[in-house]
């Protein structure tokens, strides 16, 4: 039996078109086809900057397969994907092997897009899988960029890169404090045995469908999670509150800024020394005097 599998963590979800069905709201339907567009949200896409570096990767036992990106008129658009990289056999047992291909962003003018995988392998069944829509902007306003990197779970496998996806949201609601421990003495006073400083804020998502709920609750829970470079980690739940007849929910979450307490703003400060005018240096003992000329690094004495 022939497999192929896209991770859920993907920025992207991707759907069997010869197994799918667009009036149900499920993980093997589309959210939104343009065929079709008074059937779904137009706010429902994934949001990426031409200045993001997101990749997908899926695991097959195909060996023969191409990938096409397609604009909202359903035109072909020739773009050049980065080499689609081969881990090698993940699973021994069906022969699966694990690819990537990064999304072309920076050579992406602004538009809807979605990206089509189809088969070619002679001896197996041809199969047609479509992603969702993606929106590409140079900058999508009021937008947080999510990075996350790192899980044993996930069915990915992680190198130094993050994946990322942006969400139209805000951060608000900081509570900055600390939890102390502490040892009340014999004479009535308290030692402080142990600080742990925190800052927590409060992540406040627009509406978003289902599919991006899923990647959003995912994102969270890996080893490393962003938000526009700071990196934060939660064990709350998200609270969702769904939106009738939309198929969109609302959505937000309190994050812990990590290391908080530990630093403040450092940067490793770097450049040139600052231009100097020259001096010269004169030591005189009231009859003889010394003059060291800084113009021309040559030593000069007076008498």
């Amino acid at each position: 039996m022939s497999k192929f599998i896209f991770p859920n963590a993907n920025p992207l979800k991707f759907v069997w078109l010869e197994n799918s069905n667009y009036g149900l709201n499920q993980r093997d339907t589309l959210y939104y086809d343009f065929s079709q567009p008074f059937t779904r949200n137009v706010e429902a896409f994934a949001l990426f900057q031409t200045s993001d570096l997101p990749f997908i990767q899926f695991r097959t036992d195909y060996q023969d397969f191409y990938i096409k990106l397609y604009n909202s008129a359903g035109s072909s658009i020739d773009v050049a994907f980065t080499q689609v990289y081969d881990f090698s056999t993940v699973d021994a047992t069906d022969e699966t092997k694990q690819y990537q291909i990064d999304i072309p962003c920076s050579a992406l003018g602004e538009e809807y897009y979605y990206l089509k995988l189809t088969t070619r392998d002679p001896f197996k069944p041809v199969c047609n899988w479509q992603s969702e829509w993606f929106h590409v902007k140079t900058t999508h306003t009021n937008t947080r960029k999510a990075e996350w990197l790192g899980s044993e779970n996930d069915e990915f496998i992680w190198g130094s890169a993050y994946n990322c996806l942006r969400f139209k949201s805000s951060l608000i609601i900081p509570e900055s404090g600390s939890e102390k421990f502490v040892n009340e003495t014999s004479e009535g006073n308290l030692d402080v045995l142990n600080v742990l400083p925190r800052k927590i804020k409060t992540w406040a998502l627009d509406q978003i469908p289902e599919w991006l709920y899923d990647i959003l609750e995912l994102a969270i829970s890996h080893e490393h999670f962003k938000l526009d470079g700071v990196e934060y980690s939660t064990a709350e739940k998200i609270e969702v509150t769904n939106l009738e007849k939309t198929f969109m929910v609302l959505c937000k979450v309190k994050l812990r800024q990590k290391d908080w307490g530990k630093v403040n703003n450092f940067t490793e400060i770097t450049g040139d020394w600052p231009a100097s005018d020259p001096l010269n240096l004169i030591i005189s003992n009231g009859t003889d005097t010394l003059i060291i000329d800084n113009t021309t690094n040559e030593l000069i004495i007076h008498y």
